[in-house]
């Protein structure tokens, strides 16, 4: 934002420090210098007593940051944070070019971006807000994807109202593909609304993001480097990486443990859990797609079954994080099967028992319970072992889209196969031997086209001697050759 947009600025009535009011619509400003609470009254200022701190995270936001929203520009002027049972998120306040303001929400590298569409009257209240409702807005279609009661437990820059450390939200989040609508009924009934859709970093061309230098000076390390703290319930070393999960796992005693600032704090724990041999572990790390990566966090995963037999599957997943692609999952289900899986930032169109995504059609395959079992290292989230959550998966070729759902959230997350392999490459590992190829899937055009490549080495090794010893045919060779090829070209359309 240029420097035409500061429309006053007064010095702060407790330690004198100049506080900037960039847009007409601020009504508070916390100091950056003593974190008092700065009311703006009729071109006066009034101190409204002191707000905390907000606690460096993993987020590359700053106040400063600029970029551009459907061909408007915006500044960054504004964040509080919030804080629930299970985590935390940012709430960053945007003041735009056309004169507008809104909201830009920051939680585990996911954004999305909001402007007032003021009193929604025609919403359920609070209390009646489940987990995938739907709700019709202008024709189209919502669901609820996350209902929150959460505390603001810090501020910085200016806001469009009063708030201080205690403050009490109760939002919910809606979605309709890459749409975005969000319910506050913090003022109680009817809600505010705030309508937008869901963004990336690069879709907004952001500028003045933060460097490492300056995480380097607010978290105490640069984001994303492998540090040690030891454990407050047993003093064994606990890794995790700085300023980007404040939830952890002792992998020693097992306790959970939540970090504040400098300060940790046993939540529970779990000295009956066994240690858990797992295929790749806590500070691993890997090259992926070209950027460097680390494991922070894993969780032994069980199915449990819906007629409470005594069958069941286990599997691991593990948290790995990038300084520059943030979050990604990688999924050990045995047998050398392998998932890599990422979290989608937009809502897939359900339709009974199918889904549709990126114009492709997705058929329910199985609806099951998962529960944690076992948990080490660092997580964005406070992780529970017994945790439960609701598991449906719908398939399209070898990829699967899947739903995990509690009474408080739903996540949608994508996963493709990976070879055994392929994951012990990323991480230096030597390779298995016995690693088998993975199975031919009507929507793998890799595999298909492997599968052809294979298939024709075969064919010329076995018959081309035959063809010039004169005993076979060199047409019927090339007309094998041409039907395998064509068979693979209607498996890779099958998989675009």
């Amino acid at each position: 934002m240029s420097s035409s947009t500061l429309l006053f600025s007064a010095p702060c009535p407790s330690c004198g420090a100049p506080v900037p009011f960039r847009s007409a619509a601020s009504v508070m400003a916390v100091c950056e210098y003593c974190q008092t609470t700065v009311l703006r009254d009729a071109d006066t200022v009034k101190d409204q007593g002191k707000m905390s701190a907000v606690l460096e995270d993993f987020s590359p936001l700053q106040i400063g940051s600029s970029g551009v929203y459907e061909g408007v520009g915006f500044g960054v002027i504004g964040r509080i944070q919030l804080k629930y049972s299970d985590g935390m998120w940012n709430e960053w306040y945007v003041q735009l070019e056309d004169g507008q303001n809104g909201w830009m929400s920051d939680a585990s590298g996911q954004y999305s971006i909001t402007r007032a569409l003021g009193q929604i009257t025609a919403a359920p209240p609070f209390e009646q807000l489940r987990i995938n409702q739907a709700y019709g807005l202008a024709g189209d279609d919502y669901r609820v994807t996350d209902v929150r009661m959460a505390e603001c437990t810090g501020g910085q820059g200016e806001l469009p109202f009063v708030v201080g450390q205690g403050w009490q939200a109760h939002v919910a989040d809606l979605r309709y593909g890459q749409q975005f609508l969000t319910l506050d009924y913090s003022d109680g009934f009817p809600p505010q609304g705030f309508l937008g859709r869901a963004v990336s970093l690069d879709d907004l061309k952001m500028q003045l993001l933060r460097e490492g230098d300056q995480i380097s000076r607010g978290a105490g390390q640069i984001r994303g480097q492998m540090q040690s703290l030891s454990c407050p319930n047993c003093g064994s070393p606990v890794p995790y990486v700085v300023g980007v999960a404040e939830h952890l796992v002792c992998p020693a005693c097992r306790a959970e443990v939540a970090i504040e600032g400098e300060t940790a704090t046993v939540l529970a724990t779990h000295k009956e859990l066994l240690k858990l041999k797992t295929a790749l572990q806590l500070g691993d790390q890997a090259k992926i797609d070209g950027a460097d990566y680390v494991v922070i966090g894993l969780a032994q995963m069980e199915e449990v079954e819906a007629d409470d037999n005594d069958e069941s599957s286990l599997w691991t997943e593990y948290l790995l994080y990038s300084l520059k692609q943030g979050f990604l999952w990688l999924v050990d289900e045995g047998d050398h099967d392998w998932q890599r899986v990422t979290v989608l930032n937009e809502l897939p169109d359900q339709r009974g028992t199918q889904v549709m995504w990126k114009g492709k059609r997705w058929q329910q395959e199985w609806r099951y319970q998962g529960r944690v079992m076992y948990a080490v290292g660092a997580f964005n989230w406070r992780i529970k072992i017994g945790d439960v959550q609701q598991i449906t998966d719908y398939r399209c070729g070898t990829r699967t889209l899947t739903a995990e759902q509690n009474a408080n959230e739903i996540n949608w997350s994508l996963s493709e196969p990976v070879m055994g392999n392929t994951v012990r490459q990323w991480f230096g590992k030597p390779p298995m031997l016995d690693q088998a190829p993975i199975s031919l899937g009507s929507g793998d055009a890799q595999t298909a086209t492997r599968i052809f490549k294979w298939s024709a080495v075969i064919l010329w090794v076995l018959n081309l001697p035959l063809v010039l010893s004169g005993s076979g045919s060199f047409g019927l060779l090339l007309i094998s050759t041409v039907i395998l090829f064509v068979l693979s070209i209607v498996a890779r359309k099958g998989a675009d």
